[in-house]
């Protein structure tokens, strides 16, 4: 009886298939973040930069759950429908964060999309020099060959980075946008303790 248990449970684990679904991240023209999992749906120009999505990576702080209720009111507290001077400079910093985080985004979209023409034109010419590699007769033609492969090498080098700095950069934006969110996420706690006070 152990057996027959034993080998169906290996049957059921020999047999079994694991499955795995890809979804990819894109941008489309107006702007909006959009997921899919049939790649034929990524715009062709952002294929080469779309990854597959791996999901919000932080962990979970826990601010939101630490809030005590506190349904005792303060006399010294102030009512909510009258705006401090903290939040009010609070609201403004958001603003401006966003507006500074809209503009480095925008900035950023368009570098992608030269790093993107750069690699196509690449390509093109890594294309020319292969036909070309493939009809070289004479010395002289194998020299001109060579001092072209050089010069595309050197195209290369710089193309890397260019994809470097520009990863560097958009490393820097995620962080910069995380921070705001958190600030946002915190403001929103803050908000809702006062209200919950006041009530």
């Amino acid at each position: 009886m152990k057996k027959i248990k034993l080998l169906s449970f290996l049957m059921v684990l020999l047999f079994s298939v694991p499955a795995s679904a890809e979804f990819y991240r894109y941008t489309d023209k107006n702007g909006k973040v959009r997921y899919t999992d049939d790649y034929s749906k990524v715009p062709k120009t952002q294929r080469s930069s779309t990854n597959e999505y791996r999901g919000f990576e932080n962990e979970y702080t826990g601010e939101a759950t630490d809030v005590e209720t506190n349904t005792e009111i303060d006399p010294d507290t102030k009512n909510i429908s009258e705006p401090t001077q903290e939040a009010e400079e609070d609201q403004e910093s958001n603003v401006t964060s966003d507006e500074v985080l809209d503009a480095t985004k925008r900035r950023l979209d368009q570098k992608q999309q030269e790093i993107n023409k750069d690699l196509d034109d690449l390509n093109k010419e890594q294309s020319e020099l292969d036909n070309l590699k493939e009809m070289l007769k004479t010395k002289s033609e194998t020299r001109e060959y060579n001092s072209k492969v050089e010069a595309f090498n050197e195209k290369v080098k710089q193309f890397t980075e260019k994809q470097k700095a520009l990863k560097a950069e958009a490393e820097a934006y995620n962080k910069d946008a995380e921070k705001s969110i958190k600030n946002s996420l915190n403001q929103y706690n803050k908000a809702k303790k006062v209200k919950e006070n006041i009530e």
